[in-house]
């Protein structure tokens, strides 16, 4: 008995002189029967369980494997980033266990599950109506008058935007696509010699975007994209002379608008529809509008209007119908 007790102690004072235990940090993984992701697998490891490690094999740095003891005893091969070695020391707090993120032994399909899953389908499209209301940005045409009344109106307008799915995306998330948007605006303005001023803006814009559902339910999605816009800017303005003689001068621009957007979109009753709303804010650089159009009366200070550079917030609500 004390014989059996003395080897076991032995043995037990060998294997620590020549192993530790390293702990599983990923989902599931291998052991190899040689150090390449190509060769045999002895057995599979999930999170958590513990593997017996050859120490000598922690000091090859150049190799991306770790030598260890398989269940049945043999030798194999596991990955360095598979495993946590645990020290009993110090040295823990080196290299803290973390679980990757980016567990690539992970093949599980979170939920929820993609539709029609387990058949791909290549042929998902989004189309998007919206209706939406933006801040006025309130810039003018310089009369170098003094205002005795102004009245800005908020921008409306309507939108519209076509989008496919990423081709290799099977989680139905990443789409990109192009967008159409118009809205228009009116500025007011009533001077102290009671002239008046009619400033009627119609703003296009036209441009990609690329959109991703960073949250997905069965009841809801929450997506956020960003995309770069051409801005058509065309504003028509009307002066009224005290006497009521009026002239009216046509200014236009072309710029670049990047925009970004978040939106939740919840079904509705109807298969593939769904109601959306959402928030965007877009960047527009500072432009000159120009007219082509020869002034009749003497109203005017030059022949052209500034712009400068603003944020335009919008709102919007619509439906999205998926194909």
């Amino acid at each position: 008995m004390v014989k059996n007790i003395a080897l076991f102690f032995l043995m037990t004072l060998n294997l620590s002189l020549y192993a530790i235990e390293a702990l599983i940090i990923v989902h599931r993984a291998p052991l190899y029967a040689n150090p390449e992701s190509e060769a045999k697998i002895l057995e599979f490891y999930k999170t958590n369980q513990t593997i017996t490690l050859i120490k000598k094999s922690l000091e090859q740095d150049d190799l991306p494997y770790y030598l260890a003891y398989a269940r049945t005893g043999q030798l194999g091969y596991i990955k360095r980033e598979h495993v946590k070695v645990i020290f009993h020391s110090a040295e823990e707090y080196i290299d803290p266990i973390v679980h990757s993120s980016l567990d690539t032994t992970d093949e599980r399909i979170h939920e929820p599950l993609p539709k029609n899953y387990p058949f791909f389908s290549k042929e998902y499209i989004r189309s998007q109506l919206e209706i939406y209301f933006g801040n006025n940005s309130k810039s003018s045409y310089d009369y170098q008058k003094s205002t005795k009344a102004t009245d800005y109106t908020f921008r409306n307008g309507l939108a519209y935007t076509h989008s496919f799915r990423w081709p290799s995306d099977k989680s139905d998330r990443l789409y990109v696509g192009f967008h159409f948007a118009y809205s228009q605006l009116q500025n007011n303005f009533l001077f102290q010699d009671e002239s008046k001023a009619i400033e009627n803006r119609a703003i296009l814009k036209v441009g990609g975007l690329l959109s991703y559902d960073f949250y997905q339910n069965e009841t809801m999605a929450l997506s956020y994209g960003a995309g770069l816009n051409i801005y058509f800017n065309r504003s028509s303005i009307k002066v009224i002379a005290s006497n009521k003689d009026f002239d009216e001068l046509l200014f236009s621009s072309i710029n670049l608008s990047p925009h970004t957007f978040i939106r939740l979109t919840l079904p509705t009753s109807y298969e593939n529809t769904f109601f959306s709303l959402g928030s965007s804010l877009s960047l527009v650089p500072p432009s000159t509008l120009k007219t082509s159009d020869r002034p009749v009366l003497n109203l005017w200070n030059n022949s052209s209007l500034v712009d400068p550079m603003h944020l335009e917030a919008n709102f919007s609500l619509g439906v999205e119908i998926k194909l």
